[in-house]
């Protein structure tokens, strides 16, 4: 069997793909939409697509729907990391690159934007980068692909899988599969996100991404970066921090050791606690007062020309 985060909650399932992987904004657009009706508290989308690349607005209206209706959404940043921008036709689904804030869903500014983390907190070759990523999770870094995953899942996530169907690592038991990505990454935090709306149901969506970025364990450069986001989601500090409680002690890490196949995130100095719950509050530089330095934290990482469509 392979571990949850949480527990005591409702999975829903939304076929919006088909069995190669592909999607339309009609199936992705009502398959939200239905998620909405259904009542669901948080949704996990472990998909994306280039901008302005035979899209439409189906997905955008969708997403706000759901955002207007309380649902928090987590979406993974994408996987083009090592595909050169402008590869169209050769390679559609990585139209731009590595250019995190040219995918949708990852780059609106009010869901939950993940990349993926290895087991040394390294940032993976694959994984996207830019100013939309929020967070960091686990979600594997192997030499070469998922088809490289060790059979234990040491450098990958043990996922489930369908039992009909190869693993691309060969060896693995049946219904199960080591998988590197950072559709691996998202349900991590999605699972956290669970926890928060457990606790306080009434948080927005821009709250909860509020709260999931002040929590979070930096790496990289102090405070936010485009590798890392806010650093490694924390799902303690982030549950403490939804109970109202005082952000706990962090525990001194040592600097993870660089590999080959990625830049490597070395913890900075923690942000004091009243500053953790300033920023729970909105206050992002601390200052005591909210006002339009603080606005729209996000927004304001992507540049002038970033178009969602």
């Amino acid at each position: 069997s392979i571990a949850g985060i949480t527990w005591d909650v409702d999975l829903y399932g939304y076929c919006v793909m088909s069995p190669d992987g592909t999607g339309s904004s009609l199936t992705i657009s009502q398959g939200i939409n239905q998620a909405v009706l259904d009542g669901v508290d948080v949704i996990n989308m472990s998909l994306g697509g280039p901008i302005g690349v035979g899209t439409d607005r189906e997905v955008e209206d969708a997403l706000q729907n759901a955002l207007d209706k309380n649902v928090t959404i987590v979406t993974s940043a994408g996987n083009c990391g090592n595909i050169p921008k402008g590869q169209y036709p050769n390679n559609p689904n990585c139209f731009w690159g590595n250019d995190a804030d040219k995918y949708m869903p990852g780059s609106h500014p009010d869901t939950i934007s993940v990349t993926a983390l290895g087991p040394q907190n390294q940032h993976p070759s694959y994984a996207n980068t830019g100013r939309s990523i929020d967070i960091s999770a686990p979600g594997g870094n192997p030499t070469g692909g998922s088809s490289t995953c060790k059979l234990d899942g040491s450098d990958c996530i043990y996922s489930t899988w369908d039992r009909y169907k190869s693993c691309p690592a060969s060896g693995a038991p049946s219904g199960y599969c080591p998988l590197s990505g950072t559709s691996m990454a998202t349900p991590h935090v999605t699972a956290i996100v669970a926890m928060i709306k457990s606790i306080n149901k009434t948080l927005s969506p821009r709250e909860v991404l509020n709260l999931i970025n002040s929590s979070g364990h930096d790496l990289g450069n102090f405070d936010f970066d485009p590798i890392f986001g806010y650093g490694r989601v924390d799902a303690y500090k982030a549950v403490q921090l939804a109970l109202g409680g005082v952000d706990p002690t962090p525990t001194t890490t040592g600097t993870p050791t660089l590999t080959p196949t990625g830049t490597t995130g070395t913890p900075s100095p923690s942000v004091p606690p009243t500053c953790q719950q300033a920023r729970m509050r909105g206050d992002y530089n601390c200052d005591g007062t909210i006002n339009i330095v603080d606005l729209d934290r996000k927004s304001t990482r992507l540049n002038s020309s970033h178009t969602v469509i």
